[in-house]
């Protein structure tokens, strides 16, 4: 064997066994740490848990309470854990009256708002008690107050909310212990309301008003106090009001009202992004979820309450016209106060009368 040849075998040798310890013990950046060696790495920080409270006012099993429930399910759900929202029903946290100031004070963080709560009474989202004036079918009025909220006809009163979504009521009707069937019939009759317009309305078609609290409802009717009640099919058949009233003339007086789910902007300003997405998706499901488990038909609502026992029938066409000519009044003169004060009342209502 030459020389040559040796020597070539021993460099090549020499060379295998460097490649050899390179790839043992590696080099550079990709040399692994020491068992030893302490991880200077600081850890992520825990996200922040968010825990807000819901102020409603019925029992929680009320259609007004359960969407709501469903709403703080599916956002803790979601969230794994890090939103929370306890629910405080039946007025726990306060009276209805009072919530749109448990929210700026802190109280609560999300409330239902209604128009008969003092801080909306007088603004354009009191138009739906009107008679006459708002559609009377649930689908129909989430068009008309959708498409006035996006014209920002209701500004008046909903800038600085954040409204998450809406729980709506069916139109209301009166509910009476004599059977009415011409405008004659109203007289000495005594007929409650809750307050505002609707405590109005009997008083212009000849009865007497009376302003009582749905809470004493019942107990008025069944002792005599009162002749009859302005209410909505829903309370009626929820409170057991058609154990103490026998008729119903079919005359829708009102069109369909709603409820908002809603919260300050401040306060959603503090929730992060993230969450925000979160609830954005979920206010959207909510409404949908609503609709989808308690839309009514006005048909339905008639027929659950003849299955009740009340007596449910038409006036005529004549009697329909002379109503509402007794009711006018009132509506001209709510106009020109909401007029004076510079409120889009007129847009407001042909906007409304798009939709019936």
């Amino acid at each position: 064997m030459s020389r040559k040849f040796k020597l070539t075998v021993l460099i090549g040798g020499i060379c295998l066994l460097l490649i050899l310890l390179a790839s043992t013990f590696g080099c550079g950046s990709e040399r692994t740490a020491e068992p030893n060696t302490p991880n200077t790495e600081e850890p992520s920080a825990p996200l922040k848990e968010i825990t807000m409270r819901y102020a409603g006012y019925l029992a929680p099993d009320h259609l007004q309470e359960t969407i709501p429930a469903w709403y703080a399910k599916e956002l803790e759900e979601r969230t794994n854990g890090r939103v929370k929202i306890e629910l405080y029903h039946g007025e726990g946290l306060g009276e209805l009256a009072n919530f749109p100031d448990m929210l700026e004070g802190g109280v609560a963080d999300i409330a239902l708002l209604n128009v008969v709560q003092p801080k909306f009474t007088e603004t354009t989202w009191e138009a739906q008690a009107w008679p006459f004036c708002s559609p009377d079918d649930m689908y129909s009025y989430l068009g008309a107050f959708n498409l006035a909220l996006h014209k920002g006809l209701h500004d008046s009163w909903a800038e600085g909310y954040k409204l998450m979504w809406f729980q709506f009521t069916p139109a209301r009707l009166m509910f009476l212990n004599k059977k009415v069937t011409t405008l004659e019939d109203f007289k000495g009759l005594k007929i409650s309301g809750v307050s505002g317009v609707w405590v109005n309305l009997p008083e212009l078609l000849g009865g007497t008003s009376v302003a009582i609290p749905g809470s004493d409802a019942y107990m008025a009717l069944e002792r005599g106090v009162v002749d009859g009640r302005v209410s909505m099919p829903d309370y009626v058949l929820s409170q057991s009001l058609y154990e103490v009233v026998d008729y119903c003339p079919w005359f829708p007086i009102t069109g369909t009202g709603l409820f908002a789910v809603g919260m300050t902007m401040e306060k959603w300003n503090e929730l992060p992004v993230d969450v925000q997405l979160i609830m954005e998706q979920l206010n959207q499901e909510a409404q949908w979820e609503w609709m989808d488990r308690y839309y009514i038909s006005n048909e339905e609502y008639r027929h659950m309450l003849e299955e009740t026992g009340i007596e449910v029938y038409d006036i005529s066409d004549e009697e329909k016209e002379r109503w509402t000519a007794a009711l006018n009044p009132l509506l001209e003169s709510l106009v020109k106060q909401y007029e004076e004060k510079g409120l889009p009342i007129n847009e407001l209502l042909e906007t409304y009368k798009r939709f019936y």
